[in-house]
């Protein structure tokens, strides 16, 4: 069973082995391992195509720091119910 819809599932804009986005939330400090940060709002457009950030009406990002540079970001967009977006 899935348990997501593909067709309005915002897919994330970013291939394997590019970089953070410059707008990250990943970027704004350096911390320790363990350390969360606080869930900040971003515009979409960081992490979606257009086309998937219309759909979008808020998203948000926080950053787990892990060892040796490595981070887990936590993304999470509210989908708008219009058809105009």
């Amino acid at each position: 069973m899935p348990y997501r819809n593909d067709r309005q599932f915002p897919w994330i804009d970013v291939a394997l082995g590019m970089s953070v986005p410059q707008r990250s939330a990943y970027l704004d400090g350096i911390r320790n391992p363990g350390d969360v940060s606080l869930i900040e709002d971003c515009e979409p457009e960081v992490w979606l195509s257009s086309t998937s950030a219309r759909k979008v009406e808020v998203m948000t990002e926080q950053v787990l720091e892990q060892k040796s540079g490595f981070a887990l970001l936590m993304l999470h967009a509210e989908m708008s119910n219009g058809d105009d977006r």
